[in-house]
């Protein structure tokens, strides 16, 4: 049996403990299923990615921020809002 040494923040520790103990699992048994899952998935069983904006909406976040910088506060109803759009 080989031990691993995790070190994580005081809280996560704590939430997952409550989450694993929910399950009826203890931290060993929560961190052997991840490991046996990463085997068998030939990595992390979950979906790892960085929510990096594509370049639409890029332009609309700079498209609002160069509203907001010429003085419009938004729009009290969605028909003044597609008014001010032309659509």
């Amino acid at each position: 049996m080989a031990v691993i040494n995790v070190r994580t923040d005081e809280r996560v520790k704590e939430q997952a403990t409550q989450v694993f103990d929910a399950l009826g699992l203890d931290m060993s048994s929560a961190v052997n299923i991840f490991l046996k899952k990463s085997i068998m998935e030939q990595g992390i069983p979950f979906e790892l990615k960085l929510e990096i904006p594509n370049t639409t909406t890029i332009k609309a976040m700079q498209e609002s921020d160069e509203m907001v910088k010429n003085g419009c506060d938004g729009y009290s109803n969605l028909d003044d809002m597609w008014s001010a759009l032309n659509v």
